[in-house]
């Protein structure tokens, strides 16, 4: 049996600095998108959760008011390699980075803030 990413070296190393990121770690959600370059002049940031109402009136918001500089993330379908973490199923989740139109579906804006002394990968 292999080791998961939960249980191995390199998670028993850095999992109290990951779960001092995280206020609540029993309500996971697993996200797929392309990524978010980060300028390294930025202070802070903005990210966008929302739930859309389906994948074609997303699709139609997304293509007025976002862009690829957004990052815009989708929740992830595929099963978990990480056992210890409780995550979420069953909900199409949107999530974007910086400022846009509010969206016309359920959303929370969250400010954010850098990690001090870790680069952005």
């Amino acid at each position: 049996m292999g080791v998961t990413p939960s249980t191995g070296p390199v998670r028993r190393e850095h999992r109290d600095a990951a779960n001092a990121t995280m206020v609540d770690s029993d309500d996971v959600l697993l996200l797929r998108g392309p990524g978010s370059p980060a300028d390294p002049r930025t202070r802070e940031g903005v990210a966008t959760v929302c739930h859309p109402s389906g994948a074609a009136p997303f699709d139609a918001y997304a293509a007025r008011h976002l862009s690829p500089a957004h990052a815009v993330h989708r929740m992830s379908t595929r099963r978990t390699t990480t056992p210890l973490l409780s995550v979420r199923t069953g909900e199409d989740v949107r999530v974007w980075f910086g400022p846009a139109e509010p969206p016309p579906w359920p959303a929370r804006r969250l400010r954010l803030e850098p990690v001090a002394g870790r680069p952005v990968r």
